[in-house]
């Protein structure tokens, strides 16, 4: 969802995940040496939602503030490839344009 006016501009953005399922990779553990899974491989994967906001704002024609909000609700989620979501992380900086109309 974006608001956008004269001087100021908004936006958040989410991503929802449900539970979802996956392998536990037990491979060889059955009797004959198969590759059976000893346990049940649904909802393994936890379900999460990350939320972003960004803020910009136009001080001048030459000067833009803006500042960046990820992951608002700070879920630690670990993707299905093991690395994990970054915390609550806030970004800010300010934009000079240098010539130009």
């Amino acid at each position: 969802m974006q608001y956008t006016a004269n001087k100021f501009s908004a936006a958040i953005k989410g991503a929802l995940a449900s539970r979802s399922d996956d392998s536990t990779f037990q491979l060889h553990n059955d009797r004959n040496s198969g590759n059976s899974l000893l346990l049940p491989n649904q909802d393994l994967d936890f379900g999460y939602a990350k939320l972003d906001l960004n803020l910009l704002f136009n001080a001048t024609r030459h000067v833009t503030v803006f500042t960046q909000l990820d992951n608002l609700l700070g879920q630690q989620h670990i993707g299905p490839i093991g690395y994990p979501g970054l915390p609550f992380t806030i970004r800010a900086g300010l934009k000079i344009r240098i010539g130009g109309n």
